[in-house]
């Protein structure tokens, strides 16, 4: 027996000395024990095992692969990142190399390389649902949102643990894609199967939402009637040329209008919409004015962008008697990069008919651009932009050019009271006004503060604004200033 146990000694030590002989030689052998106490999560004797692997051979890119995932693993991310990078300088196609690549860079937070290596790594191998699904979520983190949802579906599929998750991150980027549909969908899978109460109910969130969304009327209407004080009683309805009456007066003003969506999708808009505004002064009755317009209006969206015209004519009157008939057709594109921040691009074109004087007909080409800001979370905006015109007459005298700059902000002040501030500033010439070039600084400032009162349709509204308007011709200095207090119904 005793013999029996020393033979058997004898050969576990000589192949012992055989394996380390070898491993010594090539590195196979450290290389082979570094993989087994990687995967008992013995880290540290899989670095020491690595590190010795490669030092027999330095170039082997599976050692430094190798070595790469251990400091991967432990959290050493500028070693892991070393390693790594070398073991794909010696050979790109290294089985598993993407994945790790992607993983690297997702622990560091950069999405863009991580997410080229997680698809690349679900290329190589489609059964890996990981590389699929982390590729999803880097490229969400990008807001590229019609590449992350079929890798999220992907990984839902392939996997039954990742199902709930992949699907309500699916129908995240579905509803910033505009597919609510396929977004309710997916939302309506993971109210029904998540385990986890914070999924349920975050589902059911998103749910209201599109709900919301899916209830947005096809039609609106919208009333106003209020009191004004005006101290400059305008003699025509357009504020292009306003020629101030140098007296004061009060009045009702009052307007009616609304809209209907003959196609409401959410990414297709048809539809027209009609509204008439009314002065009527208490003592300059020969100047009650009234604006009647129209609105034929088309819309189409995409995730970041939408693309709008409207044709709007409109009939100004002077005292029941037509005043000013204009047509305009106006192209505009929108562009929302992320959830803060919209910009608008417009093109419009007017046709003028002057009843009153043929000598003004003519056009006007107005191009300006916008940029708001969402602030304090949402519960505001911020804006500002520029534009301008160039308007042609048959009577040269009435050509004028005419730069515009404006800004303000919008924000919730707190007791449902919503206040807007604008200011305007305009600078305008009439290159063959008699006599010499006639050169207007414009400054406008509007104040409005409204509140929803009884119900959320019916708000008390005040508002105040002020004119100043200096000219090189003295005739056309003026100040006005108008206050209006009254009630607004929007359905």
């Amino acid at each position: 027996m005793r013999r029996m146990l020393a033979v058997g000694l004898a050969v576990l030590f000589l192949t012992g000395a055989g394996f380390q002989a070898q491993a010594g030689e090539s590195g196979s052998g450290y290389y082979d024990l570094g993989v087994f106490a990687y995967e008992a999560g013995d880290y540290q004797e899989a670095e020491g095992n690595f590190k010795k692997a490669l030092k027999a051979d330095p170039e082997n890119p599976v050692y430094l692969h190798n070595l790469g995932r251990v400091y991967l693993k432990t959290g050493q991310y500028e070693d892991a990142g070393e390693y790594l990078e070398t073991a794909r300088d010696k050979d790109p196609d290294l089985a598993g190399l993407n994945y790790d690549l992607g993983l690297l860079y997702y622990k560091t937070e950069n999405d863009g390389i991580a997410s080229e290596h997680f698809t690349a790594a679900f290329d190589e191998d489609s059964s890996n649902v990981l590389a699929a699904y982390y590729g999803g979520i880097c490229l969400y983190r990008q807001k590229r949102y019609d590449e992350a949802g079929p890798l999220f579906v992907t990984a839902a599929d392939k996997s039954p643990s990742l199902k709930v998750n992949g699907y309500y991150y699916a129908g995240i980027c579905d509803y910033h894609s505009g597919k609510t549909a396929a977004a309710e969908e997916k939302f309506t899978y993971v109210k029904e199967n998540a385990e986890s109460p914070t999924e349920k109910e975050n589902a059911e969130k998103w749910l209201a939402i599109l709900g919301e969304k899916g209830k947005l009327k096809p039609y609106g209407l919208d009333f106003t009637l209020k009191f004004i004080y005006d101290d400059n009683v305008p003699l025509e309805p357009t504020g292009q040329d306003l020629f101030p009456s140098d007296e004061a007066d009060t009045g009702i003003y009052g307007y009616a209008g609304g809209y209907y969506n003959i196609v409401n999708r959410s990414d297709l808009v048809l539809g027209a919409g009609i509204g008439r505004g009314q002065t009527w002064y208490s003592d300059l009755s020969q100047f009650n004015m009234s604006d009647t317009n129209a609105d034929i209006y088309g819309s189409y969206s995409t995730r970041s962008f939408l693309f709008g015209l409207n044709y709007l004519p409109r009939l100004y009157t002077i005292d029941d008697e037509d005043y000013l008939l204009q047509h305009q057709i106006r192209p505009a594109v929108y562009w929302q990069p992320n959830r803060d921040l919209l910009t608008r691009f417009v093109y419009a074109y007017y046709l003028k008919d002057y009843r009153l004087n043929d000598d003004r007909d003519g056009d006007l080409h107005d191009i300006y651009a916008d940029i708001y800001y969402h602030i304090f979370g949402g519960r505001g905006f911020v804006f500002g932009g520029l534009g301008y015109e160039s308007n042609s007459a048959d009577d040269d005298v009435y050509n004028y050019n005419r730069a515009k700059i404006k800004t303000g902000l919008s924000m919730d002040v707190g007791w449902k009271v919503r206040m807007d501030l604008e200011l305007y500033y305009y600078q305008k010439k009439y290159p063959n006004f008699p006599g010499s070039t006639r050169k207007d600084d414009k400054y406008t400032g509007v104040v409005s503060i409204k509140r929803p009162i009884y119900r959320e349709w019916l708000f008390v509204s005040l508002d105040y604004n002020h004119i100043t308007n200096s000219s090189n011709e003295e005739l056309f200095d003026y100040r006005r200033n108008t206050v209006g207090v009254g009630i607004d119904v929007a359905f």
